[in-house]
């Protein structure tokens, strides 16, 4: 965790605050969080995300790769607009640490899977 989080503190204080989004299985989303959240699509981007996490408690960087290439070829959709879903989904905010590292670090403790449910819910709100 310190590794991811490390290159986007300023000061040692701000480390609270970035660690915040890794841990828990609910999030906040911030307005920018929630304004994509609320974009077109978004709700199909982050099913189909949810519907292809695997059952086992590792997730690889290729597998997290590949889950966001099929998603973005069968939403038909840019890779942008679903990592920023992912990352709204996953986090509540379209800032932070490394989202491929952090939906790692949620997957393993079983987080990534009711974050995203929570994000679809606020996404059909």
């Amino acid at each position: 965790m310190t590794e991811l989080i490390a290159p986007g503190l300023n000061r040692l204080t701000d480390g609270v605050e970035a660690a915040r989004l890794l841990f828990g299985e609910s999030i906040k989303p911030d307005a920018q969080g929630l304004a994509q959240l609320h974009l077109d699509g978004v709700n199909a981007i982050l099913q189909a995300v949810l519907a292809a996490l695997p059952p086992e408690p590792e997730l690889s960087e290729a597998a997290a790769k590949a889950i966001i290439k099929q998603v973005t070829e069968d939403q038909g959709v840019k890779k942008g607009m679903v990592m920023k879903s992912l990352r709204a989904g996953l986090m509540g905010e379209l800032q932070g640490p490394d989202l491929i590292q952090a939906w790692q670090l949620l997957h393993q403790r079983g987080w990534d899977r009711s974050r995203l449910q929570q994000a679809i819910a606020h996404s059909q709100s």
